[in-house]
């Protein structure tokens, strides 16, 4: 299992009356060649933390896991 790297805290701050919002680094981004627009998908391990996927990567996740 890959070692997690912290890389922020980041607040969660509110957008609208029913939804939150964090920010994702600018550096994660540009790493992942993700622009305005594209996908990302949220999955949610068995320690019930989130992980973060570009939407076209899913499927890799799913079957290398």
């Amino acid at each position: 299992m890959p070692t997690a790297i912290r890389i922020k805290s980041f607040k969660i701050s509110k957008r609208g009356a029913r939804q939150m919002q964090i920010t994702i680094p600018r550096n994660w981004i540009d790493d992942n060649e993700l622009k305005e627009g594209d996908s990302v998908d949220l999955m949610k391990d068995v320690a019930d933390r989130l992980i973060i996927v570009p939407g076209d990567r899913q499927e890799q996740v799913e079957n290398h896991g």
